[in-house]
């Protein structure tokens, strides 16, 4: 388990990980839109699905918040 000093690099990366999928993700969609004939209401639907879908699952890392082993030290 990281420590408390090791939480802020830990926090650091994943949000690096988080950025560097987004700007795949787009430029993937950016660079097959005209290839793969995409409508612009597809893209809009399924950048909504993805919303629906990061909402549900931030809902229910929020309800499983009480499962988590506190340390004793």
């Amino acid at each position: 388990m990281a420590g408390k000093k090791e939480a802020p690099l830990k926090l650091g990366c994943l949000i690096d990980a988080c950025s560097c999928a987004t700007l795949i993700a787009y430029v993937l969609v950016v660079s097959s839109w005209e290839s793969l004939n995409l409508s612009y209401n597809l893209v809009l639907i399924a950048g909504g699905a993805t919303v629906l879908i990061t909402l549900y699952c931030f809902s229910l890392s929020n309800g499983l918040q009480h499962l988590q082993v506190k340390s004793t030290r």
